[in-house]
C-alpha cells in the first residue's frame, strides 16, 4: 500500500507526476534497460558510490526534475525552492517532515512543501527514492 502525505487536494497530481516519471523514465533509459521495460537495478548501477550527493539525473527540465537519490547514512538535505515528491523504490527508515516524523518503506509516497525542513533518518542502506522536483 502507499502512502500519500499531502494535501488531499495534491493526491491526483502526485499519481499524474508519477505516472510521468514512468513514462520519462522509459523513453530516457533507452540504453540502460530494454526499450518495452524498466529496471531499477540498471539505474541503480550508474549512481558513484563514493560521490556526495549520490543521485543520478533522470530528467532535467525546467517545469520538472526528475532523480534517483541513495543517500548515505546521514542524509544531508535542506530545505528546496520546489516543491517535491519522493517515491521510495527500496528501503524504509524515518521520514522528518515540517516537526514531524513518520515511518516508511518501499512504495511509500511522501511529500515535501518548497521551504519546509525535510530529511530521511534512520534509514536502511539499500534506501533508493525517486526525487520529483515541480
Amino acid at each position: 500500500m502507499v502512502k500519500i502525505i499531502l494535501h488531499p487536494k495534491k493526491k491526483l497530481l502526485a499519481l499524474m507526476l508519477l505516472f510521468m516519471v514512468i513514462t520519462s523514465v522509459k523513453a530516457q533509459l533507452a540504453e540502460v534497460a530494454q526499450p518495452d521495460s524498466f529496471q531499477l537495478d540498471s539505474i541503480i548501477q550508474l549512481i558513484d558510490e563514493p560521490k556526495e550527493p549520490r543521485f543520478i539525473n533522470i530528467v532535467d527540465k525546467e517545469e520538472i526534475k526528475i532523480y534517483l537519490y541513495h543517500p548515505d547514512r546521514i542524509d544531508m538535505q535542506k530545505p528546496h525552492t520546489k516543491d517535491e515528491y519522493y517515491f521510495v523504490a527500496t528501503g524504509s527508515g524515518k521520514y522528518f517532515y515540517d516537526g514531524r516524523t513518520i515511518d516508511f518503506k518501499q512504495g511509500d509516497l511522501l511529500f515535501a512543501e518548497a521551504g519546509k525542513d525535510h530529511k530521511f533518518v534512520d534509514f536502511t542502506s539499500d534506501l533508493f527514492v525517486w526525487v520529483i522536483f515541480y
